[in-house]
């Protein structure tokens, strides 16, 4: 019996799944991030190491795809490859999560696959051809993703430490995580991966805070803006679309964007078919199956 792993790595977690032959998983697992943009690539490359020997120690893996952010240019994905220590028996390659993502949703057909994880970006497939909107990282981009609302729900905060902003719901948000002095503020910020906390900032919105839900308003915006520009990019007659990525389960959320289409009528909201990390190891066995 043959195994393969297909895993999906971003700037916040990392998932991975291992089949058999038949396509059935046997087993699910999940460790830290990899995104090499977000963690460095000495210690993707460690962490997928790492994560990789302990899964093939258990299956005797015949090939594994990893679908990891910040890898969508094949010369940022060898760079990464050639940093992992460990050489295996068998055959890895890493692609761009947004590739193994819109795979994952659609199987190959035409669509746009919306991503608001860590960061934000629609892939948008038309025949062979596809095009990225968005996804322009998190200095100059990546509106409407967990990072960009929770650098603005954490800049509230400072707000509050100063006196320039009133918001008891806010300031409950900060008091609970101990951030009601400018240097721990500025401390957990500058080490911690902030977009972990973005739905802290969301439920704040729907609990009534008037700054965090005016930070909803603009980001959801903003999303349905990314929306529009494939909505009028796709030629045929409806778009079909994937909502994916952390923030997608948010229903609010979602409602709120799909409230600021303004071409909604030319879209068709589907659910994904398979997980990413589970397309990731289709896409291991297609490619792997047959080698000895």
């Amino acid at each position: 019996m043959k195994y393969f792993l297909g895993a999906d790595g971003g700037g916040t977690k990392t998932r991975a799944v291992c089949i058999d032959e038949k396509k059935k998983v046997l087993a699910r697992f999940e460790t830290g991030a990899s995104n090499p943009y977000t963690v460095g690539f000495n210690k993707s490359a460690e962490l997928l190491s790492s994560f990789i020997y302990d899964i093939n120690e258990k299956y005797e893996l015949s090939g594994a795809v990893l679908g990891i952010a910040g890898c969508a240019n094949r010369s940022v994905a060898k760079k990464l490859m050639n940093k992992i220590k460990i050489r295996f028996e068998f055959p890895i390659e890493i692609k761009g999560d947004i590739e193994i993502a819109h795979y994952s949703a659609f199987t190959g057909r035409d669509g746009a696959l919306l991503i608001t994880g860590t960061g934000s970006v629609i892939y948008l497939k038309r025949g062979d051809s596809f095009t990225k909107i968005g996804g322009y990282g998190k200095i100059i981009g990546d509106e409407g993703s967990a990072y960009s609302f929770a650098r603005k729900g954490f800049s509230g905060i400072a707000k509050i430490i100063d006196g320039r902003l009133n918001d008891k719901l806010l300031y409950d948000v900060a008091d609970k995580l101990d951030l009601l002095q400018s240097d721990k503020l500025i401390h957990f910020v500058s080490s911690e991966n902030i977009a972990q906390y973005a739905m802290l900032f969301i439920e704040c919105a729907i609990r009534g805070s008037k700054f965090c839900m005016q930070i909803l308003e603009e980001e959801t915006a903003e999303v349905a803006t990314l929306i529009d520009t494939a909505s009028k990019k796709y030629s045929g007659n409806k778009l079909p679309i994937v909502f994916s990525g952390g923030l997608s389960n948010n229903l609010f959320y979602i409602k709120l964007i799909k409230k600021k289409i303004k071409n909604s009528n030319r879209l068709i909201f589907n659910k994904a078919r398979y997980t990413p990390e589970y397309g990731a190891a289709l896409i291991a066995f297609k490619l792997f199956k047959d080698i000895k």
